[in-house]
């Protein structure tokens, strides 16, 4: 903002406080995404392991 103190406004226009901005929008769309499956952060989460590394990996099911 053009009447913010310059400290304030150098804060505001690094990458890292932009970065930060567009993780915590980032969290709220998957938060709300997620919760049109009734699935918590940490299910997901657990979900997409076992998908990459565990059972549910390609190399892991097997065809009978």
């Amino acid at each position: 903002p053009a009447g913010a103190p310059a400290e304030e406004r150098h804060l505001l226009e690094s990458p890292t406080f932009r970065l930060m901005v567009v993780a915590k929008e980032m969290d709220r769309l998957t938060s709300r995404q997620l919760a049109e499956f009734d699935l918590s952060y940490a299910e997901w989460r657990v979900l997409s392991r076992l998908s990459i590394h565990g059972e549910l990996a390609p190399w892991g099911i097997r065809r009978y």
